[in-house]
């Protein structure tokens, strides 16, 4: 599964890709991904719900991981793979 067409971005002409084996419910599937920069370890306390981006909601993302003095966006995996492209969801102001 491209991940980048999941999230309603276009599809890269990079040469390279990775894919990352994740398990969703009971499949087990790859998803294609521009890089992977990390793999890490963190603990659930570490994890801060999703800040207010302003009138737009990333509905995809699961919380914000801070440690070693970075920031991560942590994917919603099962959402992301339950629908079909993903899209922001805007609030009417």
């Amino acid at each position: 599964v491209q991940l980048r067409l999941k999230l309603g971005m276009s599809e890269s002409d990079r040469a390279e890709s990775c894919v990352i084996v994740v398990r969703v419910g009971e499949a087990t599937m790859g998803l294609v991904v521009d890089r992977v920069s990390d793999v890490v370890s963190f603990s659930a306390d570490s994890v801060d719900d999703v800040p207010d981006f302003g009138h737009t909601v990333p509905q995809f993302l699961l919380g914000v991981e801070k440690s070693a003095g970075r920031v991560r966006l942590l994917l919603d995996i099962d959402r992301v793979m339950s629908g079909t492209t993903l899209m922001p969801t805007r609030i009417a102001a």
